[in-house]
């Protein structure tokens, strides 16, 4: 009889564990397919929901949901359908590469550089940008990584994001009592965005592409 109770008890303990193990929320992981799939001004909050489950942190117009414990994409809703969404993307991602990301994105891209504005530091980011198609992605210069998209709904009264990267130019900046500012921007210009620069040029005019890759005549082959 012991022998059967002490069964019975094992039996319930490994059935509780087990239980509460599976009720646990699991780990999420978001791709760039999840992106794509997010469909703006047509997609509603309950579609949301069934593509990326319940969001970690939401406002009535804001949705945030994790990944590993960071936050990975943001999701602004008006009237209950997705008006703009973005995505952190990280070094794990398969589109951290900026190569393969213009791969999946076609787009006539505009190439923008965070100005100097801080004499303390150094800009070091770079962006993408498609007004008319409604993507923006945020660059690092010096790691050349994609490390945010975002896409929303073209309109005409989308600004770009250059009058946000020149809100600071000008801008006194102090540390402790010592106050200084750019005067002339242009004595601090920084060529941390001409990789990308030639690389959207190339994507986007294939003829200079094959025309870089002619190999000359070798002189020494001819008389």
């Amino acid at each position: 009889m012991k022998n059967v109770i002490k069964s019975s008890f094992i039996f319930y303990i490994v059935f509780c564990v087990i239980g509460c193990e599976s009720l646990k929320p699991c780990k999420k992981n978001f791709s760039i397919d999840h992106f794509n799939q997010i469909e703006i001004s047509s997609m509603n909050k309950n579609e949301v929901e069934q593509l990326l489950g319940k969001p970690d942190r939401k406002s009535d117009n804001q949705w945030t949901f994790e990944s590993q414990g960071s936050e990975k994409i943001w999701i602004s809703f008006k009237n209950d359908f997705v008006d703009s969404v973005s995505m952190a993307i990280w070094e794990r991602d398969n589109v951290n590469s900026v190569k393969l990301l213009l791969g999946q994105l076609a787009g006539q891209w505009r190439v923008l550089k965070e100005p100097a504005s801080n004499p303390h530091s150094a800009p070091s980011l770079c962006y993408l940008e498609d007004l008319n198609r409604g993507y923006r992605v945020r660059v690092g210069g010096y790691k050349k990584n994609v490390e945010q998209i975002s896409k929303w709904k073209p309109t005409k009264d989308k600004k770009s994001i250059k009058e946000f990267l020149n809100r600071n130019v000008g801008r006194e900046f102090c540390i402790e009592e010592s106050c200084s500012k750019i005067t002339n921007p242009g004595a601090w210009e920084h060529n941390h965005c001409d990789w990308l620069e030639n690389l959207v040029a190339e994507k986007q005019d294939p003829v200079r592409k094959k025309k870089s890759r002619v190999k000359k005549p070798n002189k020494s082959n001819h008389l």
